[in-house]
């Protein structure tokens, strides 16, 4: 990594998150898909999944939320940013604990080096939890101070972040627990246990990731694609709901208590439902003075609207699950994990990233026809994955799961060049810079 003088901590939090990405996020998943395609001894591959899964959550969505976070809640607030060097600690810790994650996991579960692997795993957990605790506390601490008289109160956004960082917390602190189990287990051979596995990820998922969207999407949706103006009132009631049914729903997987697990998921999605609707997102579209032509034609507000779409998705099939029909439907937890991954996460990301990185180094898209690609590709990887989730065992699943992760690859590749956030660092000329479609973006 460059020096914090050379690139702002924020931009590096970017360009690791899309590093794992690329290098360890969809590639270890589309090689996953090959293996299992392949046959051979299912260990190691379950084990990769379970690696995979982890860097995308914790990683990939994980550090961009934290770079992103960095850079526009300080501002938000009328305060000053983070220390850097608290942040470049963190995300030292951090970048190095993903990484040895997703090489001592599979090693360990394929009987290679089993010593070596079992304690880079153990490390692995201990290097995020130190990483992420470092990060939190240098954003709680800026936070802290007085904010500027002009700034408005947010007390819905302020709650999101509580919820969120201390979410994030519980998520590093059960993973350390899981690799722990792996690392010393016998009987599990590298593999995390899976109500642990699982519960992280819902942690993950909806604890840390979705409340933090949520408020960041109520301040910038109006002014990136022309929302209505949000509901906070029923903001707040879905941060609630949220909260309370991740909860539910991780003690009744860790305490095997399905009535837990079932109310937990009820609330979760509701919660989401209740989210979207208060953003506003598949509502009509403000007419701007100076807009040039509507709303729709932009493919970054496309890219959000398909993201919001893939989460009401999967909202419904949580609502659904514990009927006859949808338990056919939605025969494993892969298909939730990737309608909110691979469909929400990433393109929520690349739509609301497309605005956002740019602005903050004080440049511009590079290409507008850029902007369209990403919708397709990201889009058609989405409906492959999700293929191969519903249908695993059909004769083409497999095939358009790989497809899907070479997809996503190039996407992120061309969101990495479009948006110059692996470009040197410079003093911005102005904070505003002129967006695909028209649209004006704004580092805040």
């Amino acid at each position: 990594m460059a020096s914090p003088r050379v690139l702002p901590a924020w931009q590096g939090f970017a360009v690791a998150a899309l590093g794992l990405a690329l290098a360890a996020g969809f590639a270890s998943g589309t090689l996953t898909v090959l293996a299992r395609l392949a046959g051979g001894a299912p260990l190691w591959p379950a084990a990769l999944a379970q690696a995979h899964g982890h860097v995308q959550v914790y990683g990939f969505a994980g550090l961009m939320t934290l770079g992103v976070a960095q850079h526009f809640v300080p501002r938000l607030r009328g305060v000053s940013p983070p220390a850097p060097r608290s942040c470049w600690l963190g995300l030292s810790l951090l970048g190095a604990g993903l990484v040895l994650r997703v090489l001592s996991q599979p090693l360990l579960a394929g009987g290679i080096a089993t010593r070596a692997g079992a304690t880079a795993l153990v490390a692995s957990g201990l290097l995020e939890l130190s990483g992420g605790s470092v990060v939190v506390w240098a954003l709680a601490d800026t936070l802290r101070g007085p904010g500027a008289t002009y700034k408005r109160p947010l007390r819905a956004f302020t709650a999101a972040l509580l919820v969120g960082s201390t979410a994030y917390g519980a998520g590093l602190l059960l993973n350390l627990a899981g690799v722990w189990s792996a690392a010393t287990d016998d009987l599990l051979r590298g593999l995390i246990p899976g109500p642990v596995g699982a519960a992280a990820t819902v942690i993950g998922f909806y604890g840390f990731l979705l409340p933090i969207a949520f408020a960041m999407g109520s301040r910038t949706f109006p002014l990136f694609f022309r929302t209505q103006a949000p509901r906070p009132a029923g903001l707040a009631v879905a941060l609630g709901l949220v909260a309370s049914g991740t909860t539910l729903r991780v003690a009744g997987l860790l305490a095997r208590a399905s009535e837990l697990r079932v109310a937990g998921e009820a609330l979760l999605a509701c919660g989401v439902l209740v989210g979207i609707l208060s953003l506003q997102v598949f509502s009509r579209r403000r007419q701007l003075p100076g807009a040039r032509g509507s709303a729709w034609r932009d493919p970054l507000n496309l890219l959000a609207t398909s993201a919001h779409g893939w989460l009401a998705l999967a909202a419904v099939a949580l609502l659904s699950r514990q009927m006859p029909l949808s338990r056919s439907l939605l025969p494993s937890p892969d298909a939730e994990w990737h309608l909110l991954g691979a469909g929400y996460v990433t393109l929520l990301i690349l739509a609301v990233g497309s605005h956002l990185l740019p602005g903050f180094g004080g440049r511009r898209l590079r290409w507008s026809w850029a902007s369209w690609a990403l919708l397709a590709l990201s889009n058609a990887a989405a409906i492959g994955r999700l293929t191969y989730a519903l249908a695993p065992d059909a004769a083409v699943s497999g095939g358009l799961a790989a497809a899907a992760g070479l997809a996503m690859i190039a996407a992120l590749l061309l969101f990495a060049l479009n948006t110059g956030v692996v470009a040197a660092s410079r003093t911005p000329k102005t904070g505003f810079a002129r967006g695909s479609a028209g649209s004006t973006q704004r580092g805040e």
